[in-house]
């Protein structure tokens, strides 16, 4: 099914649970749940209320500002397909509930939190290209689960990163890297963890908390503020502290 030319306004919920849609027109969806199947964002599409518990997202999808979404349940969500990327904005907030994988990222494609970002459980997100990244210019926080939920994207944090339950460990798998000029705030009894690539806390950028910081691959670069409590354990890699 294809809307094209000019712009669409959905009036109700529009409920995607097998086949294809193909957005070529500028759409504005109030709820859109999403099960299965794909969505193709051609020309964009943008909701004020997201549910979604599975399924392929290629082009554009934004969670406006003010937005809701909800992400839950153990089938894979995908962004991208392996040739073509999606790009998932949240400008909203955003509870994820999922178990298994939190996002599956495809192809160079793009999951930007602007907004509030929180993941509840010990899920992961996954990728198979080196491009695929994650960046947080908004709020992202672990607070549920006490086992670890990792990132194999490419990370960038120029927002603020809570660690507030287990552990958050930043994988950046296919050696990508990370210049962190945002906020690092870890929770005691939780731990943030740099395990690959070349990640870089820069001089605007910081950690701090009761928490835990362990380094055990790749290379970790600290010239910004610190003042965490907790233990610093390098187990690999290379770490080194020029913090301000």
């Amino acid at each position: 099914f294809n809307f094209n030319g000019g712009s669409y306004a959905i009036g109700g919920t529009l409920n995607l649970s097998g086949g294809t849609l193909n957005l070529g027109t500028t759409t504005t969806i109030p709820t859109l749940n999403f099960s299965s199947g794909t969505l193709n964002g051609i020309a964009g599409a943008n909701t004020d209320n997201l549910i979604w518990s599975g399924g392929t997202l290629l082009g554009n999808l934004t969670l406006n500002s003010l937005g809701t979404g909800t992400l839950s349940g153990s089938y894979t969500k995908f962004i991208g397909d392996g040739t073509t990327a999606g790009t998932f904005a949240n400008l909203g907030t955003i509870t994820d509930n999922s178990t298994g994988y939190a996002l599956y990222l495809q192809a160079d494609s793009l999951f930007a939190n602007q907004g509030s970002y929180t993941l509840t459980t010990d899920a992961y997100f996954e990728t198979n290209a080196a491009t695929a990244a994650i960046n947080n210019g908004g709020t992202f926080t672990k607070n549920g689960g006490a086992g670890v939920s990792y990132i194999n994207p490419t990370f960038t944090n120029t927002g603020t990163v809570n660690v507030s339950t287990g552990t958050l460990r930043l994988n950046n798998s296919y050696g990508g890297s990370s210049n962190q000029t945002g906020a690092f705030n870890v929770v005691s009894g939780s731990t943030l963890q740099f395990n690959g690539g070349t990640q870089t806390i820069t001089s605007t950028g910081s950690v701090s908390g009761a928490g835990s910081l362990l380094v055990s691959a790749g290379t970790f670069n600290f010239n910004g503020s610190y003042s965490l409590t907790g233990d610093i354990t390098v187990s690999g890699g290379t770490a080194n502290f020029t913090p301000l």
